[in-house]
Order: C-alpha cells, then structure tokens, then sequence
C-alpha cells in the first residue's frame, strides 16, 4: 500500500457557485448530523448530546468519518465526500438535516453545503416543471449548517503552498512512525495550546487506537490546502449558518468574527472558557447556545 504522495496536497483553486433562495420545506423537524475532526469518532459528542434536550438528542446522528474505522471505509477527498455523506444520511434514512461539524469535520460540513446545497436549490428552483416533486420530496434536504473551529478556505497560493508542505510532513510521519510518538507531538500543535500535560496524555491514549496510515491518508485527501475557499458562497449563501469558536482560541475566535461582519445569514459567537475543541472544553455552554440559535430560526421551531 503505497503512502499518500505530497503532491496530492497541491492547492485547489476552484469555487463554488453561489447558492440560491432557500426552499420553502415544511415537514419532520431536521435532524442534527454530526461530524468529528481529524483523529476523532462518533463518541466525542457524547458530552455535547447529553447537554441538548431529548428533542434534539434523540434524533441526533454522529458519524465515524471515512478512514476513522472500518464501519466508514476508507479517506475520500472533497470532490468524492459529498457523495460519502450522501450515502450515509440514504443509509440512516435521514430527511431534513442540519450540519453540525468540528475541526476537519466543519470543513467537510461547509464544502457538502457550498457544493450540495447550492445543487439541490438550483435543480427546485430551475427544473420545476421536469422534475417530480416526489422525489426531490424523497431527498434529504439540508436546512442548516453548524461550524465549529473550522476554516473557511485559504485566499492565497502561497498559503496553500505553505500548508502543503506542513501537511505532508505529518502524512509522511502518520504513515511511517510510530503513531502514539506522533501524536504526543501533535498534540503539541499552537491550536491545542491549551491542553495540560494531563489533557495531552489522555488524548493520546484515546486517539492511540486509531490507524495511522487510515490517517495519513485522511489528511492527505483532505488537507486545507486543498479545500477550496468557501467565503463567496458563504457570503451570498441564504442557509442558516452558526459559527463556533472557543474564546480561548484566539486565531478562530477572530476569523469567526470576520466572517460574521462579510456573511449576512452568518452568527458568530464565541464561547467563554473553551479552546479549540469547544464540545469537550464547555459542552453545557455550547449546547445553550446551540439551542438559542435554532430558537432564532422558525422553520426550527418543532424542536422547542
């Protein structure tokens, strides 16, 4: 099995179209779906679901990403996942849906809602009269989009250059060293700053089961150097979108607040007494603002 080339880390430069009116959807209260980031699983949302009432709880569904287990299969890259987590929400018959994503999962969230979303409104919008209205009924509808800690795109070569090169060397160090030497390292990143040694320990411990070539490859197919730069669609975009940030991590926190002032359907909000990882940090918090967000937004309101 060869490991991932570093070439596969060259940027991505194409954008999205911009989205186009919402649908007017009344039905079944969406569901929350929920993606992990880069080393995590399903089970990192525990503290966050127990926080939320049963309403939301209940009907919430947290996927493994691809090559985090076996259950998920292997990594996939931007232009294939769209099609993975259109598998998964046919799968667990899901209708409705709002996107809640942390670290790599939130920008896998926000690249499914600029291509995806922007795709299903513009065939409603365009194809009325040859499309049957069965079967766009039948298709889940995604109806919000939640980003915790997450990237929107980076604008420039050069930086996606410089990304590249930083990724490629933990894909190489991932795929050949021993994976528990590399995470203590990794864990030593500004972004987890942070952490205490004790905190540290722990994540290792429970990051340590993980695969470290699944990883590698993970990170290879979908380093931020080549994900394409959202901001224009989140700029025109009409879906309503939540972005998270803990207040201790100052590089999010401040593009969070950025892309408030330039997005117009865009909330941000930064949560006192968490760093990056806000769902562990201070899941009580962010679930009270989770749900004082969905209040804000009546075609949510079968929630409450």
């Amino acid at each position: 099995m060869p490991m991932p080339s570093p070439d596969a880390l060259g940027p991505a430069l194409h954008r999205p179209a911009a989205d186009q009116p919402a649908l007017d959807h009344q039905g079944p209260s969406p569901r929350l779906v929920l993606l992990h980031g880069l080393l995590g699983s399903a089970q990192d949302w525990q503290p966050l679901l127990q926080a939320l009432p049963a309403s939301l709880r209940q009907q919430a569904l947290a996927l493994d990403l691809p090559g985090h287990s076996p259950a998920a299969g292997p990594a996939v890259d931007f232009a294939h996942w769209p099609a993975w987590l259109d598998q998964q929400l046919k799968t667990h018959q899901v209708g409705d849906f709002i996107l809640l994503g942390y670290s790599l999962g939130g920008r896998l969230a926000l690249h499914y809602s600029a291509t995806v979303h922007a795709a299903t409104i513009h065939a409603a919008t365009t194809d009325a009269a040859t499309t049957d209205a069965a079967t766009l009924a039948d298709q889940p509808r995604l109806r919000g989009l939640i980003v915790e800690s997450g990237h929107p795109g980076l604008t420039g070569i050069d930086e996606r250059r410089l990304r590249a090169r930083q990724d490629a060397r933990w894909v190489r160090r991932f795929w050949r060293e021993p994976f528990t030497e590399v995470l203590a390292d990794w864990y030593q990143q500004p972004v987890f700053a942070e952490l205490d040694a004790t905190q540290r320990q722990q994540l290792i411990a429970l990051r340590g089961q993980q695969d470290g070539r699944a990883i590698a490859r993970m990170l290879a197919a979908t380093s931020l150097a080549r994900q394409p730069d959202h901001r224009a669609w989140l700029a025109t975009s009409v879906l309503p979108t939540l972005w998270l940030s803990g207040a201790r991590d100052q590089k999010f926190s401040a593009l969070a607040c950025q892309l408030a002032r330039d997005c117009p359907r865009l909330a941000a909000d930064p949560i006192a007494h968490a760093g990056h990882n806000v769902h562990r940090d201070a899941p009580e918090a962010m679930a009270a603002r989770l749900q004082a967000w969905l209040r804000q937004q009546p075609q949510f309101s079968a929630f409450f």
